[in-house]
């Protein structure tokens, strides 16, 4: 029963990460101007060399901050309802920074651009967050069914046990890791695909 709770979590929260991504894409296509101004200031600021390598804080915040709210809110009642919301946000920000992407610099130039900005981060904290947000929300589903009236079983097992603490840590260690590399790589990555990009264009 509880591997099949597990399941079911990770399909909803699946698919509110694809209607968020599928929402984020919309809203970008149909009014992205201020996103793509952006997009093309900082690609001119990096062409120019004026863009300086992320801040390493900034990028350990951003890779940890969905992972972290998804596990908190795992232990909360709240999860239930607000984990799968942070699922559609994370897809809606993340569809929406690609899309704006493509909007500029066509498909070609927009993948490679889309690529080197958002992958490195995407690849770490997205498996992350799923890991910790099906855990959470099978948890915070337990704390939920414990409140009902009469007639449902209690909480059966603990909210936070080893098994969860271990997958937190091992999260934790990961999205670090992926924070440094981001920092590193990003910039890196934005100077190779220039040329490519130029060359499309």
């Amino acid at each position: 029963m509880e591997r099949e709770n597990h399941s079911a979590i990770l399909g909803i929260l699946a698919i509110c990460f694809i209607g968020g991504a599928a929402a984020g894409c919309l809203c970008s296509v149909w009014g992205g101007e201020s996103a793509d101004m952006a997009v093309s200031d900082y690609l001119a600021n990096i062409t120019q060399g004026s863009v300086v390598r992320p801040d390493l804080f900034s990028a350990v915040i951003n890779q940890l901050q969905y992972p972290i709210i998804c596990f908190f809110l795992g232990l909360t009642i709240l999860g239930v309802f607000l984990i799968p919301v942070c699922f559609a946000a994370r897809g809606f920000f993340l569809a929406f920074a690609a899309t704006s992407c493509l909007r500029v610099f066509g498909t070609s130039s927009g993948l490679l651009l889309a690529g080197a900005m958002l992958a490195p981060g995407a690849l770490v904290s997205v498996p992350c967050m799923f890991l910790l947000g099906t855990g959470g929300g099978a948890s915070s589903l337990a704390l939920f069914m414990s409140t009902v009236p009469k007639g449902q079983r209690p909480v059966s097992f603990p909210v936070v046990s080893k098994p969860i603490l271990l997958r937190l840590g091992l999260c934790l260690i990961i999205l670090t890791a992926g924070a440094i590399a981001e920092t590193f790589a990003c910039p890196w990555l934005l100077q190779a695909v220039l040329p490519q990009i130029a060359a499309i264009t």
